[in-house]
């Protein structure tokens, strides 16, 4: 009896720590995956002056607002768009 609980308290700790590990791997995979998109990002917008410029183009082209970029908001604006919910589902 006494030997059928060790097992089964064995057991419950190595799901535990196999649970645990899982985690933490997936989650700095995660985080290490969209730190090198940001980077790639601004790595772009660095390399190539017209990114900016193309992405600007982009947002207007897609969204009904009439003034895509205020001031206030300026190379985020495109973000804006999508989150306020003024980006349309299909390119119109």
């Amino acid at each position: 009896m006494r030997l059928i609980v060790v097992v089964v308290v064995v057991i419950v700790i190595v799901i535990a720590v196999a649970v645990t590990i899982t985690i933490t791997i997936t989650i700095t995979i995660t985080i290490i995956i969209f730190f090198l998109f940001l980077f790639l990002f601004f790595l772009l917008c660095l390399i190539f002056p017209t990114f900016k410029g193309f992405l600007q183009v982009l947002c207007r082209s897609v969204r009904v607002a009439p003034d895509p970029f205020p001031p206030a908001i300026g190379f985020f604006g495109c973000a804006s768009s999508i989150s306020s919910g003024t980006f349309p589902i299909a390119p119109t």
